[in-house]
């Protein structure tokens, strides 16, 4: 603001104004214009003085410029409250500048000023040279009117974000939630969890966090290796504290639930005050298991001597030059004793190498070793028990009644109150190493049950046990598989295999077929040949013959027979001859029909 225009709006004016001639005061009171002329070049100011002797200066340099400087307290510009008064800066050539000098060492000012050519407010800061208007960023009196914003459906809890491109609106999220940002350059959004943040705190108020129901609050490093957790439930919260370096609990820590102190903590855990666990709650230290050098488990308190302590029992520590347990009681440290007599309750005398312990109503006392064979025998109740002699015999004992003992009987319990002696009888017999054998004629029919048996079974072994073969149909036969092999009901059948086709048929008269009954070829191959009615002399022709096996015949029409006769007395013979077989018949006995069975 230019000197002359701000006095001309003085309307009156009440200056004290100290001027250096001398001691003397001047007061002046005009409603006209105060004009100072320097004359020679010094550039006059106007100093006004108050009653603290602060000052406030008005200068007009010769090089132009002018200064008002307050040298306590600020500067005012205080219009009247009519329409009419403003404060104004004039130029002549249209570019009025407002500067702050002394920045930072800038050399390009901050300021504010009018461009001279558009008329348009500019402003610079940050040392730029240029200047910059202020309605560069668009003149919406709002968000969403702005050319770099996009919104979409705004409502109220919206948060704003830029893209990479354009301001975008994020739709509220549910209560509770918290905003997220995501790694990378992807847009934020609303979570019902912090996965990973920073909390930097530097006042004196603490941070709380309240916990939900079944919810938790975990801090934990980016590779997991320290973390620490607070909460599961309202009623019964965990502590975990889990890390690789020192952890340090001043204050109590009080155990609701599980609490785990040093689950992957490599170092040291330190507590300056009383954990403190509440009832039903334990320290399991089951998994400690003792199989390497590896420092682990609880170690007491060590010295080589304790000072009683002002309250409480129930105090462990370890005697390091005794090398003992010791114990608190609420009155003074006693040992807690690693041997027998030196517990409370025990009165031992002499104590030595076979001894028992027992307890006498009162104490637990030795009692001496017996003598070598000898055994502890009770008394009964509120009675001490004392060594006794065994019997020697059965028959010493007093559950026992043995009468003529003799080779292989067997003490039999009579059901009341004694063991009793017995010879066995039936149908099985013992001797006097044990062994039992089964009586001639003692297993009968009777004796003999299979599972399903009925009228009709034969009964076989199977190479493990004696099993049941049901009844086969009838006309059934049972027919032997050979060794190694189960018998089985077959069908006889009146068709044979012919020797010279291979031909499975009825067998006739003077043709050669294999024989049915090959005998598990003991004899090789067996041949079989049928013969119609044979009287003296008559016989059957088989090339190469060596050996008769069996025959079966008719005779009269009335009887079978089946086998060898060759002795002289036979009513029929039949001989090998080269080449066929003779049948002899004698007396009045007629051979109508039947076969003979060989080898070649």
């Amino acid at each position: 603001m230019r000197t002359n225009e701000l006095l001309k709006r003085i309307v009156v004016m009440v200056m004290v104004v100290q001027l250096v001639f001398g001691q003397a005061l001047f007061a002046a009171t005009s409603n006209k214009d105060l004009t100072l002329d320097d004359g020679a070049g010094d550039s006059p100011s106007v100093i006004l003085t108050d009653a603290d002797d602060f000052t406030l200066t008005i200068t007009k340099a010769d090089s132009g410029e002018a200064s008002i400087v307050n040298n306590e307290g600020t500067i005012d510009f205080k219009p009247s409250a009519d329409t009419d008064d403003y404060l104004r800066m004039l130029t002549t050539g249209n570019s009025s500048y407002l500067y702050w000098l002394g920045v930072l060492s800038y050399t390009n000012n901050p300021g504010i000023r009018v461009n001279p050519t558009t008329g348009e407010l500019e402003y610079r800061d940050e040392d730029e040279s240029g200047w910059t208007a202020l309605d560069s960023g668009g003149s919406s009196a709002t968000l969403s009117g702005l050319s770099d914003t996009d919104f979409t459906g705004t409502a109220a809890g919206d948060v704003v974000y830029f893209d990479g491109s354009n301001w975008i609106n994020l739709g509220v999220g549910t209560a509770g939630q918290v905003l997220g940002v995501n790694s990378g350059a992807t847009a934020p959004e609303w979570a019902d969890g912090i996965s990973s943040t920073t909390v930097n705190d530097n006042s004196s108020a603490a941070y709380n966090i309240s916990e939900g129901g079944d919810s938790y609050f975990n801090i934990n490093t980016t590779d997991g290796s320290e973390e620490i957790t607070f909460g599961n439930t309202t009623t019964n919260p965990d502590y975990t504290f889990e890390g690789t370096g020192t952890v340090t609990m001043e204050g109590d820590l009080t155990v609701n639930g599980d609490t785990i102190l040093g689950d992957n903590i490599t170092d040291t855990i330190t507590i300056t005050a009383a954990v403190t666990a509440t009832d039903g709650s334990f320290i399991d230290l089951a998994s400690i298991i003792h199989d390497d050098a590896a420092l682990q488990g609880i170690r007491l308190p060590q010295a080589n001597s304790f000072t009683a302590l002002g309250s409480g029992e129930g105090f462990l520590a370890w005697d390091m030059d005794d090398n003992k347990l010791q114990i608190y009681d609420g009155s003074a440290w006693s040992d807690v004793s690693a041997t027998l007599s030196g517990l409370t309750d025990t009165t031992l005398s002499s104590p030595a190498q076979g001894e028992i312990l027992y307890r006498d109503g009162t104490d637990w006392k030795n009692l001496a070793a017996g003598t070598s064979g000898q055994f502890l025998q009770t008394q009964g109740a509120a009675a001490n028990p004392v060594w006794g002699d065994a019997s020697a015999t059965l028959a010493g004992m007093t559950d026992t009644t043995i009468a003529a003992p003799a080779s292989g009987h067997i003490a039999i319990y009579d059901g009341t109150d004694s063991w009793d002696n017995k010879a066995v009888s039936g149908d099985i017999a013992i001797d006097n190493l044990g062994a039992t054998t089964i009586q001639t004629d003692a297993v009968d029919g009777t004796d003999i049950s299979l599972a399903s048996e009925a009228q009709g079974d034969v009964m076989y072994f199977d190479s493990t046990d004696w099993v049941r073969l049901a009844a086969g149909t009838s006309g059934q036969f049972l027919q032997t598989q050979g060794a190694a092999a189960n018998p089985v009901w077959a069908v006889v059948s009146d068709k044979l295999v012919r020797v010279d086709t291979g031909v499975l048929e009825v067998a006739t008269a003077g043709v050669e077929y294999y024989s049915p009954d090959q005998h598990g070829s003991y004899f090789g191959t067996v041949y079989r040949q049928y013969h119609g009615a044979k009287v003296t002399g008559n016989s059957i022709a088989v090339t190469g013959i060596t050996k008769l096996i069996d025959f079966g015949g008719i005779w009269n029409n009335i009887n079978v027979y089946h086998g060898l006769m060759h002795d002289g007395t036979a009513t029929i013979r039949i001989l090998r001859n080269t080449n066929q077989i003779d049948f002899v018949v004698l007396g009045a006995t007629t051979l109508e029909e039947g076969w003979v069975d060989y080898t070649k």
